[in-house]
């Protein structure tokens, strides 16, 4: 009973984590709804799985070299926070660009398909 709780537990603040890496970089680089925000940031969570992952492992990786003893803490509060924003930023920046992309691509291809259809539909009046 103690284990299911605990890895329910687990799994919400692993899923919290997820949902959260996004939400500081969507504000940023876009203007969204509080609800939309949230929503988008689910979706890239599991869209990119294997990024996320490697995300949280790095925060992982950080965390645990900033408790490793007194020194990497004093010194790891200065570089370590910056660094993994740098990190993160440049992954999180790299998805960014796949999705406005695609979403020129597809808005790209919807424009081209309506005006071969408006063109047909033209040239049969």
């Amino acid at each position: 009973d103690s284990f299911i709780m605990k890895a329910g537990a687990f799994i919400c603040s692993l899923l919290f984590i997820m949902f959260y890496i996004y939400t500081f970089p969507l504000i940023a680089r876009y203007n969204n709804s509080f609800k939309n925000i949230f929503k988008n940031s689910a979706g890239m969570s599991f869209t990119y799985m294997w990024k996320t992952i490697i995300i949280v492992l790095l925060a992982a990786f950080f965390y645990v070299i900033f408790c490793w003893n007194f020194w990497t803490l004093v010194v790891g509060g200065v570089f370590i926070p910056g660094l993994f924003m740098y990190i993160m930023s440049r992954i999180v920046k790299t998805m960014f660009v796949q999705m406005e992309y695609h979403a020129e691509t597809v808005k790209a291809e919807a424009e081209a398909a309506a005006e071969e259809i408006s063109k047909e539909t033209s040239d049969s009046e």
